[in-house]
C-alpha cells in the first residue's frame, strides 16, 4: 500500500510538471498583423499617421526600429513622435509636420523588433503583406545620414536591413500657381496697383526673391517694391514704392526657383494656359536687373528658360 501510494504521488507530480512546462499557445516569433497606410497605397492624406499592429505585446523601446523615409529608404528620415497602446500591440507614429503632397514615402521596420517574451520578428512572410527586403544597395551606403555600418545589428535580419513598405500621398508633387494679379494681358490697370501671386500651397521663406516687376519687357528696368506674405504663405503681395507710370506696359517676372514649404519646385508647364510666356535668353537682352544673365543663378531657371512672364498695361 505504501508503494502504490508513492507511485500515485509521483504520477501526480509528473502530471503537474508536464502541465507547467507546456504552453502550446506561446509563439516562438513576434508577428506583424497590420501596416497603415496599407502597403503601396496611393492618395494617402498628408496628415496620416503610421501604424504597425503586432500579434503580441512588444518589448519597450521597439519604436527605435521603425523609421519613415521621404522617397526610398536612402531618403531623409521624417521626424515623428511615436506611442504604444496600453497592451503594447499597436505602435502609432505621428509625423511632426504634414507630409509632402504627391510624394512617395517608405516605412522601414528593423529586424530587431522584439516582443515582450524576447521573441524576434519573423519577417519571412512580410513580403506577402506587400513588404520588400531592404538591401545594402538600396540603402545608398547610409541610413538617416549615418553609414549603414553604424546602424547596429538590431536592424538586421540575416543579410537584409529590415523590411520596407511604401505609400504615396495625395496631391501634386510640385508647387502650383493658381492666380496672378493684375490679370495677364490686362489693360487700364490702376497706377496704384499691387502685384499678387497666389500659390496652391504654403511657400518656403524667401521666395519673394524670385519675383520682379519690369517696366516694359523683361529686359527693362526693375521697379522697387516691398513684398509680404499672408499668414499661411500662400499669397505674395508686392507694392511698388511709387505709383506706376500711366499708359505703360509692365512685366511680372517669376523665377522657377519658387519652392514650396515641402521643397517642391514650381511646375511652370501649364502657366502658358494662364497667359504666361517663357522668358528666353534672347528676350533678356543679356541682362537682368542691370546684371549679366549669367549672374542670375539657377533659382531663376526652368530648363533652358529664365522663368515665366506676365504682362499688363496701366491706364
Amino acid at each position: 500500500m505504501v508503494r502504490l501510494s508513492s507511485l500515485g504521488g509521483l504520477a501526480g507530480i509528473a502530471v503537474v510538471a508536464l502541465g507547467a512546462c507546456s504552453d502550446s499557445t506561446s509563439p516562438t516569433t513576434a508577428t506583424l498583423t497590420g501596416v497603415s497606410p496599407a502597403p503601396a497605397a496611393t492618395a494617402v492624406a498628408p496628415s496620416t499617421t503610421i501604424t504597425l499592429t503586432f500579434g503580441q505585446p512588444m518589448m519597450a523601446g521597439m519604436e527605435q526600429y521603425m523609421d519613415l523615409h521621404q522617397g526610398g529608404v536612402a531618403g531623409p528620415t521624417v521626424p515623428m513622435s511615436c506611442a504604444w497602446n496600453t497592451d503594447g500591440t499597436v505602435l502609432t507614429c505621428t509625423p511632426i509636420n504634414p507630409l509632402a503632397a504627391g510624394t512617395q514615402y517608405t516605412i522601414h521596420v528593423g529586424g530587431g523588433m522584439t516582443d515582450a517574451q524576447g521573441h524576434m520578428m519573423d519577417m519571412d512572410n512580410w513580403t506577402t503583406m506587400g513588404g520588400q527586403w531592404a538591401t545594402g544597395g538600396m540603402m545608398g551606403g547610409t541610413h538617416a545620414g549615418q553609414p549603414i555600418g553604424m546602424m547596429g545589428s538590431g536592424w538586421m535580419h540575416g543579410s537584409y536591413y529590415g523590411m520596407l513598405f511604401t505609400f504615396t500621398t495625395t496631391g501634386s508633387g510640385s508647387a502650383t500657381l493658381t492666380a496672378v494679379s493684375p490679370a495677364p494681358a490686362a489693360t487700364a490697370v490702376a497706377t496704384s496697383t499691387t502685384i499678387t501671386l497666389t500659390l496652391g500651397q504654403p511657400m518656403m521663406a524667401g521666395m519673394e526673391q524670385y519675383m520682379d516687376l519690369h517696366q516694359g519687357g523683361v529686359a527693362g528696368s526693375t521697379m522697387p517694391m516691398s513684398c509680404a506674405w499672408n499668414t499661411d504663405r500662400t499669397v505674395l503681395t508686392c507694392t511698388p514704392t511709387n505709383p506706376l507710370p500711366a499708359g505703360t506696359q509692365f512685366t511680372i517676372h517669376v523665377g522657377a526657383g519658387m519652392t514650396d514649404a515641402q521643397g517642391h519646385m514650381m511646375d511652370m508647364d501649364n502657366w502658358t494656359t494662364m497667359g504666361g510666356q517663357w522668358a528666353t535668353g534672347g528676350m533678356m537682352g543679356g541682362t537682368h536687373a542691370g546684371q549679366p544673365i549669367g549672374m542670375m543663378g539657377p533659382g531663376w531657371m526652368d530648363g533652358t528658360h529664365y522663368g515665366m512672364l506676365f504682362t499688363f498695361t496701366t491706364a
